[in-house]
């Protein structure tokens, strides 16, 4: 998916997930591609193969970036979390 580029009314957010499942990898997906449909500048980390930053840098630089982090927390989140 192509990168959107942002103007001074859109709002970034980034989707975060654990990857429990394929089925729910995909629909984690899906609401990032809604948000971007509806307009919201949403990122997740399937949009980006490899960032040459590595994935801990690459996250820290997107919650930095965005105005939002929307957590899709299931128990297998939460324990990596705690």
């Amino acid at each position: 998916m192509a990168p959107m580029t942002g103007t001074q009314d859109t709002v970034r957010v980034l989707v975060s997930y654990s990857q429990d499942t394929p089925e729910h990898k995909e629909r984690c997906r899906e609401l990032a591609d809604r948000l971007r449909g509806d307009g919201v500048e949403a990122w997740i980390d399937q949009y980006v193969p490899a960032p040459p930053e590595g994935w801990p840098r690459w996250m820290q630089q997107q919650i930095a970036a965005a105005r939002f982090v929307i957590l899709v927390c299931t128990p297998t989140f939460r324990r990596r979390f705690e």
